[in-house]
């Protein structure tokens, strides 16, 4: 696979990791029922929208869909594809961890 395509996944991958990480706390504070920012004093007592399901999966999902994007660009150079499809493979995989 082309360079320029294994760094947008790359690129891509680390950025829906890191919304699958921010999407923790919130799936946190809906398990807690309040939000609590330890060691600091105190709570908020917030009701989140949603279940904790949904908070679980949203959190899940960003860090295992990010995680694929980036090993699919390591094990890229072993893939055997032309350049159109190259094209194609990248852009759907990005497509499909954004929208998952």
């Amino acid at each position: 696979m082309a360079e320029r395509l294994r760094a947008l996944l790359v690129a891509n991958g680390a950025l829906v990791f890191m919304v699958g990480l921010v999407a923790g706390f919130p799936f946190t504070f809906v398990i807690l029922g309040k939000i609590v920012l330890w060691p600091l004093p105190g709570a908020l007592g917030v009701h989140l929208p949603g279940d904790v399901r949904g908070w679980r999966m949203a959190h899940l999902e960003g860090i295992l869909n990010g995680l694929t994007l980036i090993a699919v660009a390591a094990a890229a150079p072993w893939l055997t594809l032309g350049p159109r499809a190259q094209h194609w493979v990248a852009w759907l995989l990005i497509a499909t961890a954004w929208g998952n």
